[in-house]
Order: structure tokens, then C-alpha cells, then sequence
């Protein structure tokens, strides 16, 4: 894979779930889609095994570090690693191992797979914030309206699949995903 191609376009998803994010939020629900779930599907769905497990945690622990959990006794910022990280990369492997189920380059494929992997990103990272509760209980969190909230994000993901999935699957030959052929193994390291 050429991970020139998947930074800059992780950089453009990033930017774009960032800089979007209140514009398509649904009121002030905090139900939004994620760009990057549907990169890290793309990836996952063409990309060798390992280099997909790698795209997928670089993707999640950059998610990690874009989104702050803030102490509301002290009104102090924390960037918590692991959630979204360890979210991302199950995401990604549940794609590996369901793309040899399904049409690769089908728009159903990737608003089902968005779903999917959306839905497992919500739940681990509900899973993990609802374990630190219970060390720190000065965490604003709410586990069950964020699981209602990661779910719905998800199938708002899903949606935005739709559209965004096909171009990016059209763009896929930047990323150079010929692994099959042994003229192209070098480039999946």
C-alpha cells in the first residue's frame, strides 16, 4: 500500500469529520458521521491483512488524539489513548475478515460495512470509557446515551457511505492494493 496516499487522505478525512462535524451534526445530539470510518473501511476491504490492521490503529489513535475528554471538576482537557484506537482496529479486522462474504465493489458493501464498523468503534469505545468510570468517578461521561449516540453515528456513517464510499473505491489505485500479483508484492509492505 503507498502510505503517501493514505496519509494525505487520511489528513483530507480528518479534516473533513473535523471541520463538518457541527455542520452535520443532527442539533446539538452529538450525532455526526465519521470521514475516517469510511476510509478505514476502503482500506480494510482491499488492503493486505496486517497493513490494514496498521491503517486501522493509526486511524483510531489519531481519532484518540483529536477528541478531548474534559474534566468537568477541574474544566481540564484529557487526551485519553486507547479507545478509539483499540475501537478502529477492531473495526478493521471484522471488515478483513468479512470482505471474502461480500462484493468489494459494491455501495451496499460499504454502507453495510460502515455500519458495522461504526457500530463495533461506538460500542468499544463505550465499553472502555464505561470501564474508567468506574476508577475516575469525575469522568462526564454517560454510557448509555453514548452507545445511543455511537449507534446512531453509525448509521449516520452508513449514509455518508453512499457517497463518499465510491470515491474513494474509485480513487483506490493511489493506493496501490495490487497485492495478488507477485510483480506488486514490495509494494504492500
Amino acid at each position: 500500500m503507498n502510505w503517501i496516499a493514505y496519509a494525505v487522505t487520511a489528513w483530507l478525512a480528518f479534516g473533513l469529520e473535523l471541520g463538518l462535524r457541527d455542520g452535520l451534526e443532527i442539533g446539538s445530539s452529538g450525532i455526526a458521521p465519521s470521514f475516517v470510518v469510511v476510509l478505514l473501511v476502503v482500506v480494510a476491504l482491499q488492503a493486505p491483512v496486517m497493513t490494514a490492521l496498521w491503517a486501522s490503529f493509526i486511524a483510531g489513535l489519531l481519532l484518540d488524539l483529536t477528541n478531548l475528554v474534559v474534566d468537568p471538576a477541574s474544566d481540564i482537557a484529557h487526551i485519553s489513548i486507547g479507545p478509539h484506537a483499540l475501537g478502529c482496529l477492531l473495526a478493521g479486522y471484522t471488515v478483513v475478515t468479512m470482505r471474502a462474504l461480500v462484493m468489494r465493489r459494491s455501495v451496499l458493501t460499504m454502507v453495510f460495512l460502515s455500519f458495522i464498523a461504526a457500530a463495533l468503534l461506538g460500542i468499544v469505545t463505550t465499553a472502555l470509557f464505561s470501564i474508567r468510570l468506574l476508577y475516575d468517578p469525575n469522568l462526564a461521561f454517560a454510557p448509555a446515551a453514548a452507545l445511543g449516540r455511537g449507534l446512531a453515528s453509525a448509521a449516520y456513517t452508513a449514509g455518508l457511505s453512499a457517497v463518499v464510499g465510491p470515491l474513494l473505491m474509485w480513487s483506490s489505485p493511489l493506493f496501490s492494493f495490487h497485492t495478488n500479483d507477485p510483480r506488486h508484492r514490495w509494494r504492500s509492505i
